[in-house]
């Protein structure tokens, strides 16, 4: 029973104030008496009679007593649980981060079995809707009654090895609410920040996971990195190549920390496997693969000779460099990727300079970051910048910025080209881990392999040249057409592409950014204090019983008399 003005109490003190009068007030002894002359000495016995005596039991008195009590409780306002009315929309975040676990128990199973204490709160009558948001947001269930409908649409909620973008579900709430009045939006999610009108469920504490941010080879050597979303661990990293195991280490990572991990794996295997062997939170992104393919050459134009642009050029197999001087590019036949080193780093697809103009020398005072563009993705994946520092550059116009340096762009990018505000010499940048990653970035947009299947991550579409059957990570065979879309690709691990005859292996990985789960979204519930279970007051049946109370209490007195 909740009350919902306890300061109502108060009223009990009027129980005591009766209970002090019938103390305090004489009690006479009705007596029949011969004679007048008693009077004077039974007048004198009631003046020194001591007020306080041992009650007697007094039916007017307990009804009174009572009367006051229900009274007292009334202005408490009691209220027993009850049901929730009206319609309710329920919003279920299930990005890859929801399957974080926390003492045996995921995310998405915590934010569950709170909507079911939610619908058990609910009254009959009131219609329940129910979203899922993953990759896309589905209609698990719509303005239903039928409760055990609803308890089937939540369990067969499942997370996903993606991101979730919670606008388009909350919008059609929004809709809903504006179209019919009076519509409870809950969202169980554990990242998903407040808005008025809406309550959000927190499903989460806040755990400590690691995670393979990405895994390449070159040679007979591959290199692991791993992010430590956690305390300082000692972390064990194996290495298998087709499917035995080729080498294993021992990894100290930091608190927050990304660390490389280099193995020696053989020249001619095609398929390279990466793990985590210590549990965390989530297994997901515990493994990550690395499929070699044949392809055809392509052939880059260095103007340049800066050691380290080299290699990291030609970390991918199938890059020819050619080193040159940009007055002899015309000349060359089969580039698809110039690239002119100096005071400005510049890469294009064609030889002309592209449409970016570089500022004047500043001191750089700030450290480099990544520009948060949506479409600057492809260039920024898996960079950290961490211990990133610049001595001075020249800031960019021109084309879209995916590297800042406080306010200024030093790196820009347009459809067929990118550049670098900076000499190379002027940053440590190359002896970090992120240069070469940037470079393989800039390589991969301008200058994208010519691969039958290329790899991707969870809910990503892809487009098969060659239409055949593939087989998911979880044994699920299924069927593409010629240059078809492949849209069903929320497994994370490795495909195999089987067509005219041969296998093109790819791998799908868990959107990176679900990794980091050691924040968790608190809950907070819509103009109120706490949960929004249903109440049913009833201070108008204490009221009513008093009343009742009263009137016997009238007629009783009636019939003993004044007292």
């Amino acid at each position: 029973m909740n009350f919902l003005q306890p300061l109502g109490a108060i009223g009990f003190l009027a129980p005591a104030l009766i209970l002090a009068l019938y103390f305090l007030r004489r009690k006479h002894t009705d007596l029949p008496v011969p004679s007048t002359l008693l009077w004077r000495q039974t007048a004198e016995d009631a003046s020194a009679a001591h007020p306080f005596q041992r009650l007697r039991k007094n039916a007017l008195m307990l009804l009174q007593l009572l009367i006051a009590a229900l009274l007292a409780f009334s202005l408490m306002r009691p209220a027993l649980p009850g049901r929730v009315a009206g319609e309710t929309v329920m919003i279920f975040d299930c990005s890859a981060s929801m399957q974080a676990k926390e003492n045996g128990v995921s995310r998405l199973e915590t934010a569950v079995e709170k909507a079911r204490e939610h619908i058990n709160a609910m009254r009959s009558d009131a219609p329940l809707t129910i979203l899922s948001v993953g990759g896309e947001t589905r209609q698990a269930l719509s303005r239903s009654l039928d409760r055990s409908l609803a308890r089937e649409a939540l369990s067969s909620l499942r997370a996903e090895n993606t991101g979730a973008d919670l606008s388009p579900a909350l919008s059609l709430a929004r809709a809903m609410d504006a179209e019919l009045g009076g519509v409870t939006i809950l969202i169980f999610s554990d990242s998903f920040f407040p808005q008025p009108g809406v309550t959000v469920i927190g499903c989460g504490q806040g755990a400590e996971n690691r995670a393979l941010l990405s895994f390449t080879a070159v040679g007979d050597t591959a290199v692991a990195r791993i992010a430590n979303y956690g305390k300082d661990a000692e972390l064990t990293v194996e290495c298998s190549a087709d499917g035995a195991l080729c080498d294993a280490k021992r990894v100290f990572a930091g608190e927050g920390e990304n660390v490389s991990v280099f193995f020696r794996a053989p020249e001619n295997a095609q398929i390279l496997l990466a793990r985590l062997v210590d549990e965390d939170a989530i297994e997901t992104d515990n493994a990550a693969y690395f499929v070699r393919r044949d392809a055809g050459e392509t052939k880059v134009a260095l103007a340049g000779s800066n050691t380290f642009l080299e290699h990291a050029l030609q970390l991918r197999q199938d890059v020819r460099l050619i080193r040159t001087t940009q007055e002899e590019w015309d000349g060359l036949e089969g580039v698809k990727l110039y690239v002119r080193d100096g005071d400005t780093v510049v890469f294009s697809r064609s030889a002309g300079f592209p449409p970016v103009t570089a500022g004047e020398v500043q001191a750089a005072e700030d450290p480099l970051s990544l520009a948060s563009s949506a479409g600057a993705e492809a260039l920024t994946r898996y960079l950290t910048l961490s211990g990133v520092a610049l001595r001075q550059y020249r800031p960019l116009s021109g084309g879209e910025a995916f590297l800042r340096c406080g306010q200024d762009a030093v790196g820009v990018w347009g459809e067929d080209w990118a550049a670098l505000g900076f000499d190379l010499h002027d940053s440590n940048l190359p002896l970090k881990y992120d240069f070469p990653v940037m470079i393989q970035n800039i390589l991969s947009y301008l200058a994208p392999q010519d691969e039958g299947v290329k790899d991707g991550k969870c809910g990503q579409s892809l487009t098969l040249s060659a239409g055949g059957q593939v087989t998911t990570p979880l044994g699920r065979t299924l069927f593409v057409e010629d240059m078809g879309v492949f849209a069903d690709t929320g497994e994370a691990g490795l495909y195999r592409l089987r067509a005219e005859g041969k296998e093109y292996p790819f791998a799908m990985v868990m959107e990176p950014g679900e990794s980091d789960v050691r924040a968790a979204a608190e809950t907070v519930y819509e103009g109120e204090a706490g949960p929004r279970t249903g109440q049913q007051e009833i201070t108008g049946w204490l009221l009513l019983a008093a009343l009742l109370l009263i009137l016997l209490e009238g007629g009783l007195s009636r019939r003993v008399g004044a007292y």
